[in-house]
């Protein structure tokens, strides 16, 4: 199967193309060795396929990431980096892989949640410092505007940058 882009799609993985219009349902239920990881959290009838099992087993005999990995990822499963891990994502959430792999998706399930958490903060600190710049700009302005920082006492006399005192 030929992916956009011209390059080929390896068995078991849907492009995301099918995955959009519903065309890869029609290929999964023609050819069952060709079914995409499972994404639902329902017990599947028959289990984990073939390829679920080899990406499952890799994982747990390469938890590191690394690019002697990800080169091994694609000469052992045949599968690119991205849709290695997409799949490893569809698998946290399938019950048939917890049931069977529970050391390996417990491992993945927490790793995820600590890069969450990782995310959650930066993005609460980029905020914070944002925040913090706009602040001091609308500080720069007023002083710039009216030749004093708001709030303070215009009968005071200020400083200058290079130590004189002046009365505004």
């Amino acid at each position: 199967m030929i992916a956009s882009g011209g390059r080929e799609t390896p068995p078991g993985v849907e492009t995301r193309d099918e995955r959009n219009h519903g065309r890869g349902a029609a290929v999964d239920a023609a050819e069952p060795s060709r079914a995409a990881p499972r994404e639902s959290d329902e017990a599947p009838e028959e289990g984990l396929s073939p390829l679920e099992r080899r990406v499952l087993e890799f994982e747990s005999m390469h938890p590191r990431p690394s690019s002697a990995k990800t080169e091994t990822i694609r000469r052992t499963l045949g599968l690119t980096e991205s849709q290695y891990y997409h799949a490893l994502g569809a698998l946290m959430r399938s019950s048939a892989a917890i049931a069977e792999y529970p050391g390996v998706i417990g491992r993945l399930r927490r790793s995820s949640e600590g890069v969450r958490d990782d995310r959650a903060r930066k993005r609460r600190l980029r905020l914070e410092r944002e925040q913090d710049a706009a602040a001091r700009l609308a500080r720069i302005r007023e002083i710039a505007e009216h030749g004093r920082a708001p709030g303070s006492d215009p009968d005071q006399p200020t400083t200058s940058s290079k130590g004189a005192v002046s009365t505004s």
